[in-house]
């Protein structure tokens, strides 16, 4: 088990930034989407980062965990004790488990340095939402990194934004979220927030 990292904090390059990857798991996606996701992997292994992940080994999850593992970098899998759904125990440097599904969505959430969502279903929507609501209630105030694939996210933002147009949300999404189309970018963020911390 691990302990609850500060939300304060980010790690500075090279000292293991734990990074939660919240996507689909799902083996019949187009490999566009397999293909960014193996780009971003290899991106943040170049970085020396650690993986947290809800564990499995298929669609754009496994892809990540391989190049992960390939790599020799570090992987954390959170699992419940039951109800795996999908999900699947895998070989990880440190494996955690939590009573229920509901207990490990919040631990992924808020355990971590940053999180990134790419492309996925309910699981994943479910993870970028409860990022985003425990940053609005002081949970945390980790970055939260929407990896917008292909515009898979498209419509889910404008969604967002017509809760702030018509004031049922008035928070500025530029302050919860960063909404980013490419892989290359998100190494270039997070060399700016190193560089901010140093």
């Amino acid at each position: 088990m691990i302990l609850g990292i500060d939300s304060q904090t980010f790690k500075k390059r090279g000292e293991n930034m734990v990074v939660f990857i919240g996507c689909s798991s799902s083996n019949d996606v187009d490999k566009l989407y397999i293909e960014e996701t193996k780009k971003l992997a290899q991106m943040l292994c170049e970085r020396n980062c650690t993986l947290m992940f809800g564990s499995s080994e298929d669609g754009m999850m496994g892809t990540i965990y391989k190049v992960f593992k390939e790599n020799n970098c570090r992987v954390i899998s959170v699992l419940p004790k039951e109800n795996y759904g999908m999900l699947q125990e895998v070989d990880s440097d440190e494996k955690i488990f939590v009573s229920k599904t509901s207990d490990q969505l919040k631990y992924l959430v808020n355990n971590g340095d940053i999180t990134i969502i790419l492309p996925g279903s309910f699981g994943t929507l479910s993870e970028l939402m409860t990022s985003i609501q425990c940053k609005k209630l002081g949970e945390h105030n980790k970055p939260i990194i929407i990896f917008n694939i292909n515009g898979f996210y498209d419509k889910i933002l404008e969604q967002f934004e017509k809760f702030k147009e018509e004031k049922f949300d008035l928070y500025d999404q530029d302050e919860l979220y960063k909404v980013i189309n490419d892989y290359r970018e998100i190494g270039k963020y997070l060399s700016k927030r190193d560089d901010s911390h140093e």
